[in-house]
This record gives structure tokens, sequence and C-alpha cells, in this order.
């Protein structure tokens, strides 16, 4: 018997209530499979014990850390560790969504996407997210995705889900201010490009894309700053190169960011 066909006993038998058997079957894929995050995942919820369920949640964050039931599980733990156990319990993977099936959708939408299919990843990422629509990294190709064919709109509302989820992920604040940016939204792509860097401050892509939305403003000495900082990473980069030659002078300086 697979992997695959234990796993979807064993969440059969998790959501019919019979505990024991899914904890078998379960325990067996992760003994043949420990990189089996849906296996730990789904563990966690036939277990009795909340130490238990926290090793089954880290190893499934250990697998993949955006999985945001993993997360939500750990945090709800530390919750009842704090203030008692008459909290919320923590949520199982037997009242979840499907997750497996999601993954998979997800999966087949990246391996479109890597052949050249759009349409048919973003039907992937879309089926995935009717599915799961927690799943982070749907939202955040799937707003790529849309970017991509210039459905500029739909790219804002699917990147700004994804922050909703994961506030504090880098590459999906640059990548809505990149947005913003195609729609002429100056202060609220600095907006998402200030919020990059201050997750990830040697962020070079967002300092270059700083330093031009200041330069469409006139703000010259703010531009020139962050062209700097990304020819402190990289001298040969050209198009800092040209932006700090285009910013050379004065201009308008000291705008705060405003929605």
């Amino acid at each position: 018997m697979t992997t695959d066909d234990l796993l979807k006993q064993g969440i059969a038998a998790l959501n019919a209530g019979r505990k024991a058997e899914a904890r078998s079957l379960l325990t067996r894929v992760v003994r043949q499979d420990a990189r089996n995050e849906m296996s730990w995942l789904w563990l966690s919820g036939a277990l009795d014990t909340d130490e238990e369920r926290r090793i089954c949640l880290e190893q499934t964050l250990a697998i993949n850390p955006t999985n945001i039931w993993a997360r939500r599980g750990i945090k709800t733990l530390d919750s009842r560790r704090l203030t008692g156990p008459l909290r919320t319990r923590v949520p199982t993977p037997g009242v979840m969504v499907d997750q497996a099936a999601a993954r998979g959708h997800f999966e087949r939408g990246v391996a479109n996407w890597r052949e050249g299919h759009l349409n048919e990843a973003i039907h992937e990422y879309q089926a995935a997210l009717r599915i799961s629509p927690h799943l982070v990294e749907a939202r955040r190709n799937l707003g790529t995705a849309y970017l991509t064919i210039v459905r500029t709109d739909d790219a804002i509302r699917e990147y700004q889900a994804a922050l909703r989820i994961d506030p504090d992920h880098a590459e999906t604040h640059f990548s809505l201010g990149s947005a913003y940016m195609r729609k002429g939204f100056l202060n609220k792509a600095i907006c998402e490009y200030q919020a990059a860097l201050r997750i990830n401050p040697d962020y070079a892509k967002a300092h270059s894309e700083l330093g031009e939305a200041y330069l469409e403003q006139g703000r010259l000495n703010e531009a020139i700053r962050e062209y700097r900082a990304v020819l402190r990473t990289d001298p040969n980069d050209a198009k800092a190169h040209v932006g700090l030659g285009v910013a050379s002078g004065s201009g308008k300086q000291g705008r705060s960011c405003q929605l």
C-alpha cells in the first residue's frame, strides 16, 4: 500500500472518529516518509496530549513554515498553556478542509506555471483556494500570475489576501508594491516597499523600486539613498547607476507615506 493510500485511509478514519485507527495509519506514513507534510498535520489530530500534538505541528512547520493550520495549532497550544484547558481546543485536521487536495491543485499550478501554461496554472490555484482559502502560497502565486497577464486589480486583491494571512512576508509586500506602481498609485507602492524593507533591510529589489518611486515623485535625495543601498549590495547594478545619475540635483523632499 502506498503512502498516499495510507494517508487517505488515515484521514477517512479520523473524520469518522476512529482515532486509534487513524493514528496507526498516519504513523505508518511518517515512518515511511518523514517529509510528508500532510501526514504530520493530520496525525496531530489523532493524538491525545498537547505535547504529542505540538511535536507533529512543529514537524509540519519544519517541512513547510507557511502551513497556516500548523501555525494556528501551535498558537492555540501556546494559549492553552498560559490560560488553562478551558480555552478553545486545537483545530484538528478532522474538522479542517481537505488540505491534501488543495495542495495537489497548488502543485499542479506550479507545474503548469513552469511549463508556461498560465491559464491552466491560474485554474489550479483557484481550485486550491476554493478548497483552502488560507493556502497562502496559492494566493501569492495567483497574484503573480494575474500580474503577468496584466489583471492588476485581481493581483492586488490576491496579494492583499496573502498579507492578511502572513503579514511578515517581504516578497509579497514587494509584489503588491509593484502592482500599485503599475496602477500609478505611488504612495501605496512606497508604503509596500518600505514594509518589505522593514522585514528584510537587505532586499535590493525593494530598494531599487523604492528609489524609482521616489524619483517619480521628485523626492531626489530619498531616491539617491535607495539607489546607493542597491549599489552597496551589487556595485554593477546598471539600473541603480542610471537611477542615481538621473536623481542628481534637488527636488521635493520629505513627503510622508500616505495611502
